[in-house]
């Protein structure tokens, strides 16, 4: 596994997430969109909740970078 690839997937899920919940949102009236009704009183807490989570890895990914950056400043 390279480093950065377990937060980069974190991102890219959480992204996926948040544009699926946007997606729901933005189709909301659309007649026939899907087999269940939107409810945005669970969207928009998804779309939030994919957001921090997109956050929360792109800082461990910032973090990875920076150990990265210290530990060759070490070895020269």
């Amino acid at each position: 596994m390279r480093i950065g690839s377990t937060p980069v997937q974190g991102m890219l899920m959480n992204a996926g997430m948040f544009t699926a919940a946007a997606n729901n949102i933005a189709n909301v009236n659309t007649p026939d969109y899907a087999d269940d009704p939107v409810e945005l009183t669970e969207e928009i807490p998804a779309m939030i909740v994919a957001e921090h989570g997109y956050t929360a890895n792109a800082r461990v990914l910032r973090v990875q970078d920076e150990m990265s950056g210290s530990l060759i400043d070490v070895l020269g």
